[in-house]
């Protein structure tokens, strides 16, 4: 859990994926664009998708 309280940061090989499907739930910050990890929104996300 993200220091915001609001977002998540995950490990995933797949981050372009989920970027691509909804980047104001699935996103990275520029502190995340040398390692496979991204940003999840939880206010956002649906449970499914977690």
């Amino acid at each position: 859990m993200k220091e915001d309280g609001e977002n998540l940061a995950i490990y995933t090989q797949e981050r372009g994926k989920w970027m691509m499907k909804d980047p104001y739930t699935f996103f990275i910050t520029p502190h995340y664009q040398n390692y496979k990890y991204m940003l999840i929104n939880l206010d956002r996300v649906e449970p499914t998708d977690l």
